[in-house]
């Protein structure tokens, strides 16, 4: 073809391909181009007949405007098929689509998961939710879980063994007077103004942990602990405002055929009823209860056959005052978990990826709470006279959490009064805490033990949509 409507030649656009037209030739046949089918469609051809001839692509114009012609052509090529076009439109769309949402997928997830490493003090978290269980069931210690929170070594001396509390042979009762003074107790919680002193001794670590405390409780509020060592210096002074506690401990309890009662005890001046729980190793707790109210006057905690803790009144008067509490002191802990749970969710729970079992290491379930934001779950084992805390949260353990020490099998030891293990296991941090070494260790086998999650972006985004999940569904 020499020329074309235009009246362009076939040469001219071959020198132009070939960067042997001048400056300003070059700019005008690239303007001509622009706006010219014909020049276009040669230029292309032109191309391509050069490229299969030399083996290689074409040298590209030196300027922005040719080099803009140069694409011109490709452009312009014979299209694909209406129906064709149609096919690529919508497979584009889909293309789009899916990544559009799954990048939006991926945003929302790492955006709702934990922060990659942070994460609150795993033994500061169970330690709280323990001490919150300790002051706040029926049988249990408000100057006990006061001792809990303080530095051992504030406490600690020479060890000694604790002796245990004389008995009197009084009168034994059936189960339903058993039933009858734990209803007693029950009723008791919450809803009795007292005044007194307490002692309590712990045989801890080849120590022997000591301690007196001043307590005060008014029905409808709570219960003011102050904590001095047997020198009289002050501790700490903490208040403890009264919270729901788990029924199915005394049902348990009261169902339990190893709990016996005898009638005609005595603390601190006061009539009391003996409750006493055996195990196959031997005796397990014992508790005085006042036989008026049913407020727990003594307490002791037994294991190999001795008791490794006893506690309770020296003095106490019981009803005698109806003040208010106008200036409360600091609360003794605020747990992390806010929501009580009925212990029929665990189904859900575990289908969201919890470890929820009905028992643990023996001990059965009795007590189920959560955190606003899902991330954490508090569940309580417990029986006679033995206590587990279990404290479950989504996210990564620090490299060395604070006041543990190194065990096996990627678990960390506390052995402080609670006693506590830690450890990650998959994208969750499990935190073990009881009054017992033995009792943490025992729970700790059960427990899951997996190799620890990634840190790459996907497993980031997946904790996220977990934690949604659990949200959503929980």
């Amino acid at each position: 073809m020499a020329s074309r409507a235009c009246g362009v030649p076939a040469a001219k656009l071959s020198a132009f391909l070939d960067g042997a037209l001048g400056h300003r030739d070059r700019e005008r046949l690239a303007v001509h181009a622009l706006g010219c089918s014909d020049c276009r469609d040669e230029l292309y051809e032109l191309r391509r007949t050069r490229d299969l001839l030399r083996g290689s692509a074409c040298a590209a114009p030196a300027d922005r405007l040719a080099a803009r012609l140069m694409a011109i052509p490709q452009e312009h090529r014979p299209g694909p098929s209406r129906r064709a076009r149609r096919l690529r439109t919508l497979v584009a769309v889909a293309v789009v689509g899916l990544l559009t949402f799954g990048g939006t997928a991926s945003a929302a997830g790492w955006a709702a998961a934990p922060a990659p490493g942070v994460t609150v003090d795993p033994g500061l978290h169970g330690e709280d939710e323990y001490i919150a269980v300790e002051a706040t069931r029926p049988l249990g210690s408000h100057v006990v879980a006061a001792v809990m929170a303080l530095d051992d070594a504030a406490l600690a001396g020479p060890y000694a063994s604790i002796a245990p509390r004389p008995v009197s042979p009084g009168a034994a009762l059936d189960a339903a007077g058993v039933e009858q003074v734990l209803s007693a107790v029950d009723a008791a919680a919450g809803h009795v103004t007292l005044d007194g002193e307490q002692e309590v001794r712990v045989d801890h670590g080849g120590a022997l942990l000591q301690a007196r405390a001043a307590v005060r409780t008014r029905a409808g509020q709570g219960t003011h602990v102050t904590v001095r060592t047997l020198a009289g210096t002050t501790l700490s002074d903490t208040f403890t405002p009264i919270r729901g506690h788990a029924d199915s401990m005394l049902t348990e309890l009261a169902a339990d055929q190893r709990v016996t009662a005898r009638t005609g005890q005595s603390v601190a001046g006061r009539e009391a009823v003996l409750l006493q729980v055996s195990g196959r190793d031997g005796l397990e707790a014992r508790w005085w209860i006042d036989a008026a109210s049913g407020v727990q006057l003594w307490r002791e905690i037994w294991s190999g056959g001795a008791p490794r803790e006893s506690g309770g009144f020296s003095s106490v008067r019981i009803g005698d005052s109806d003040d208010f509490m106008a200036h409360l002191q600091p609360q003794l802990s605020v747990p992390v978990t806010t929501s009580a749970m009925t212990l029929s969710s665990t189904g859900g729970l575990t289908a969201q990826g919890w470890e929820c079992r009905h028992d643990l290491a023996g001990l059965p379930l009795v007590q189920l709470r959560r955190d606003d934001r899902s991330d954490v779950l508090h569940t309580v084992y417990g029986g006679a006279g033995r206590t587990v805390s279990v404290v479950q949260q989504r996210g990564a353990l620090a490299e060395e959490p604070a006041g543990f020490v190194r065990g096996e099998d990627r678990v960390w030891i506390s052995d402080g009064w609670p006693a506590q293990a830690t450890w990650q296991s998959g994208d969750t941090v499990f935190t073990v805490t009881a009054d017992s070494a033995d009792q943490v260790a025992e729970v700790t086998a059960e427990l899951p033990h997996e190799r620890p999650v990634g840190r790459a972006p996907w497993d980031r985004v997946r904790a996220g949509w977990m934690r949604v999940g659990d949200i959503v569904f929980g």
